[in-house]
Formats: C-alpha cells, sequence, structure tokens
C-alpha cells in the first residue's frame, strides 16, 4: 500500500518499484482505482522464469545457433548443452474470492524480439482443469514456443520430464504445508519456452472478474461487470 501512495498525486511520486506514478487524468484515475482494489484484495499475476531445454531448441534463435555451431543446415535440431538463455515462461496467479462456477479470468502473454521487432502473444482464457492457451493470428510461433497442448498441470515431481515442464504445477485452492486453505485460487502453469537474449521483454496481463462477466442488477437485468487488472513484465536486460 506504501508503494501505491507513493505513486498517487498525494504521494511522494517517487515510486520505488518499478512503474510510473500515475497523473492527473481520468485514464490514470482509473488505473489507480483499479491499482488499490489489486493491493487490497491480494490477487497477483506474475512471470517465472526457469532453465529448460524440454522444447527450447525449436525456438528460431536455438535452430539458428545450432546450425551455426556445427556448419549444417538441417530442420532437425541437433542437441547441444543447456544453455542459460533458454527460458521456461511460467504464469502465476493468485486469485480471491474464486468460484468456479462463477468466476472468470483471461489474459494474455505477450513476447517481444527486438531482433526481428515480432511480438508473439498467447491468449489465456479460463478452463475447468488448466489454462487455455491459443496464438493470437499472425504471431510467430518460433520466437515464444507454445506449450503443446494438452498437458495438464504437474503434481508430482516424477512426472516433470514425460509433461515437459520443469516445476510442479498447481491448478486449485491454495494451502499451506499443513492443507489448511489459504483463501485464493493459484494458478502456477508453463505457458512455453524461449530464447530469452539481450533486450528481450516478455508482458503478462490478466483480467479477474470475481463475480463473473454478468450480475442481475436492481431490475433483475443482466449487466457488464468491470474486471480487477493485474500485470507484469520481465525484462532481460535485468538478469
Amino acid at each position: 500500500m506504501q508503494i501505491w501512495f507513493n505513486y498517487c498525486l498525494f504521494g511522494l511520486k517517487k515510486p520505488t518499484d518499478k512503474g510510473k506514478a500515475y497523473s492527473s487524468s481520468f485514464d490514470s484515475m482509473a488505473m489507480a482505482i483499479n491499482d488499490y482494489m489489486v493491493a487490497r484484495s491480494g490477487v497477483y499475476a506474475v512471470i517465472q522464469l526457469g532453465n529448460s531445454t524440454f522444447y527450447s531448441d525449436k525456438t528460431r534463435t536455438r535452430k539458428n545457433i545450432i546450425e551455426a555451431s556445427t556448419q549444417i543446415v538441417t530442420p532437425y535440431p541437433i542437441p547441444i548443452p543447456i544453455d542459460l538463455s533458454s527460458k521456461e515462461v511460467y504464469m502465476s496467479l493468485g486469485l480471491p474470492n474464486y468460484d468456479s462456477d462463477i468466476s472468470d479470468y483471461e489474459g494474455m502473454l505477450r513476447f517481444y524480439d527486438p531482433k526481428s521487432n515480432e511480438v508473439a502473444t498467447v491468449k489465456i482464457s479460463k478452463d475447468e482443469l488448466y489454462p487455455i492457451l491459443e496464438f493470437v493470428d499472425n504471431s510467430p510461433t518460433d520466437i515464444l514456443v507454445k506449450r503443446p497442448e494438452p498437458l495438464k498441470p504437474v503434481t508430482r515431481k516424477e512426472d516433470l520430464r514425460k509433461s515437459k515442464v520443469g516445476r510442479v504445477e498447481s491448478y486449485q485452492d491454495a494451502a499451506d504445508e499443513d492443507g489448511k486453505k489459504l483463501g485464493y485460487f493459484q494458478i502456477f502453469y508453463k505457458t512455453g519456452e524461449c530464447y530469452f537474449s539481450w533486450k528481450n521483454e516478455i508482458y503478462l496481463q490478466v483480467l479477474y472478474w470475481p463475480k463473473g462477466k454478468m450480475i442481475k442488477n436492481d431490475q433483475n437485468k443482466s449487466v457488464e461487470t468491470y474486471p480487477i487488472v493485474i500485470h507484469d513484465t520481465v525484462k532481460s536486460e535485468i538478469f
């Protein structure tokens, strides 16, 4: 909350975290209200990266590196030692007051490659068992390799390699070590892999409707509800 106060017009306007202070405009005021709701509710959306070679050899940059290192041009990747720039991309969501019957969420994961000046965008939408991932039209599919479908969340470490993920995943009510529920729905899910080199950027935005996209008003008419908007950005130059 202190960070949020610093962002506001009546605050210090010297943000200690990433981001910019709110300006004196209607859109910025709406953003401030949304961010206040995010801070109060405890909802979060975070990008997490991990090292992997499960299918990162299908990325364009890695294919080029393989071909250059072997001097052989081939459609079939030649195995090479793990590379620090090959990354798994996970989304980590915390959705308080989540009801699987009425709550809804959707979002997008956007990967920017400055070398080719291309953007790959993956649409995220709700499903009963795990998120649905779909490339947006005309997105290049070889700068961010989307997770193969269908793959359910992994709950046992011995299934990691078979399921082509590198960390145990979750799509369930969050609980502590003693099994006590923490009051929010937790999603930790691998979206894909990429070659994350200098000046690359990954952006995640999630829209969350705790009471659903439509509700009944006082006149018993269906009206649209406003979502809580959360987002996160990771840039390679900070690593």
